[in-house]
C-alpha cells in the first residue's frame, strides 16, 4: 500500500522519446516534488512529498523512493533531479546516498532548481530566468548551463518579489499605517492573526517563511485592491533592481519565469519588466513539462 502522504497521478500526455532507456526527471521543492518517468513512448507523471537536503532529513524522501522502486518495473538508466538545496556539495552527497540505496546502477544528475528552471523555459537558447514562488532567485543562462547568478540569500536577507516578500511588505504596511483604509479593513477581516500578539508569536515560531507566504497569498488574491496593487509593484520593482539590474547589458534577452507567484501575477510582473527595459518571455507555474521537453529535444547529453 502507498502511504496517504504520497500521491501518484497518472500521465496527462505522451511524448515521443528519442533515446532508449528509462529516464526519471524530478523537480523538487521542500514540500512537493513533481516527477516524470519516461520509457520509450510512455510518460508517467506523479507528485509526492518533496525534499530539501540542506534543511531536511531524508526519512520521508526515502519512503518516496522505496515506493517508486516498487512502482518502477525496469531499471532506471538516468535520474535528473533538479531541486531546492542542491547547490551545496554536501547536500548533493546526502541526496546521492538516498538515491543509490534504491537505484544503485542509475546515472545520477543532481543539480539546482535554478538550473531546472532555466532548462525548462529557455528551450536551449539564451535567456534570463527567474524563480518567483515562496522564495525567489534569478540567473542568466544559455539554455543549458547557468552563466551567471548571485547566491540566494533566503527569506531573511533576500527573496524579493516572492510570496514571502509580499507577505512581509503587507505586515509592515498594515502595522505602520501604510495601507488605504479599505485594504486595512480587508486585512482585519481575512487575516485575524495580524492582531496585537502577532509580532511576538511570529518571532517565537519556527515556520516564519511559511507564515509570511500565507499572508502573501492574501496579497495575490487581492491584487487589484488599491494599495495592495501598489505593494505588488513595489515588490517586483525591488526584485528587478536587486536581481536583474546586473543584466541590463543583456536586457534584450527574454526574461522567463517559473513559480506560483510569477504565474498568478504575470501580468503585473511582465508590465514591470517592460517599464524597466526588459523583454518579457514565457512563464510556467511548474517547470516539469518544460524539463521533459528539454531532455527530449534540447539536451546536450
Amino acid at each position: 500500500m502507498v502511504p496517504a502522504r504520497i500521491s501518484f497521478h497518472a500521465a496527462e500526455r505522451k511524448y515521443p522519446i528519442l533515446a532508449p532507456g528509462m529516464v526519471l526527471i524530478v523537480d523538487s521543492g521542500a514540500t512537493k516534488a513533481d516527477w516524470a518517468l519516461l520509457d520509450g513512448q510512455i510518460l508517467d507523471r506523479f507528485t509526492t512529498k518533496g525534499f530539501n537536503p540542506t534543511t531536511q532529513d531524508g526519512e520521508a524522501f526515502s519512503d518516496v523512493l522505496e515506493h517508486l522502486k516498487v512502482k518502477t518495473t525496469k531499471n532506471l538508466d538516468s535520474i535528473y533531479h533538479y531541486g531546492a538545496g542542491c547547490s551545496n556539495a554536501r547536500a548533493r552527497a546526502k541526496l546521492s546516498d538516498l538515491y543509490h540505496n534504491f537505484f544503485p546502477d542509475s546515472k545520477l544528475h543532481l543539480t539546482s532548481d535554478l538550473l531546472g528552471a532555466a532548462r525548462a523555459v529557455c528551450k536551449g537558447t539564451s535567456g534570463i530566468v527567474c524563480i518567483l514562488g515562496t522564495g525567489s532567485h534569478a540567473a542568466r543562462s544559455d539554455g543549458h548551463v547557468l552563466q551567471h547568478h548571485f547566491p540566494s540569500l533566503g527569506y531573511v536577507l533576500g527573496d524579493e518579489g516572492s510570496g514571502v516578500h509580499l507577505g512581509r511588505l503587507l505586515v509592515q504596511k498594515y502595522y505602520l499605517g501604510g495601507l488605504p483604509e479599505s485594504a486595512a479593513q480587508k486585512v482585519l477581516q481575512v487575516l485575524p492573526q495580524l492582531d496585537a500578539d502577532f509580532i511576538y508569536t511570529f518571532y517565537q515560531c519556527q515556520d516564519q517563511a511559511a507564515r509570511l507566504a500565507a499572508i502573501g497569498a492574501f496579497v495575490i488574491s487581492h491584487k487589484d485592491e488599491p494599495g495592495i496593487s501598489d505593494l505588488i509593484d513595489e515588490s517586483f520593482s525591488c526584485f528587478i533592481a536587486r536581481r536583474l539590474s546586473v543584466y541590463q547589458n543583456h536586457c534584450k534577452l527574454p526574461v522567463h519565469c517559473v513559480g506560483s507567484v510569477a504565474a498568478l501575477l504575470w501580468d503585473k510582473f511582465s508590465q514591470q519588466l517592460s517599464m524597466q527595459g526588459f523583454t518579457p518571455g514565457i512563464c510556467l507555474q511548474k517547470p516539469l513539462d518544460g524539463l521533459v521537453e528539454y531532455h527530449i529535444h534540447y539536451a546536450r547529453d
